[in-house]
């Protein structure tokens, strides 16, 4: 909600329509959780089976986390470049950071945390 709150103050405030370029971080950590969740915890054990199998799943969750930290490293990019500007509020870069950083830290906590699957 606070990034909602941040894109309609920024444009009520300041009359500046929000680039589409402060999309992009959410929208890739977005898929990072994604692709996080897709991937079983069982998937990435040792002995799990077929070593190719687990390669793959060794990738994509690796993968995975790249896409979410670059995220937040766009973010904070975005943030500082759009921050040299005095004409623009740093409210919405400040919920773009929080946005990003929580996104992916829930990814990596409901990975952590989920229930082995047996069966």
């Amino acid at each position: 909600m606070k990034r909602i709150d941040a894109l309609l103050i920024q444009g009520h405030d300041h009359k500046h329509a929000v680039p589409f370029l402060e999309y992009i971080p959410g929208i890739a950590a977005t898929l990072a959780l994604i692709i996080t969740n897709c991937v079983r915890r069982e998937d990435v054990a040792d002995d799990a089976g077929d070593d190719e199998d687990v390669c793959r799943s060794r990738s994509l969750l690796f993968l995975a986390y790249v896409i979410g930290f670059a995220s937040v490293c766009g973010s904070v990019a975005i943030f500082l470049d759009y921050n040299k500007h005095s004409d623009y509020s740093s409210y919405p870069g400040v919920a773009n950071i929080l946005l990003t950083t929580l996104i992916t830290a829930s990814s990596l906590i409901l990975w952590l945390t989920r229930a082995p699957l047996y069966g």
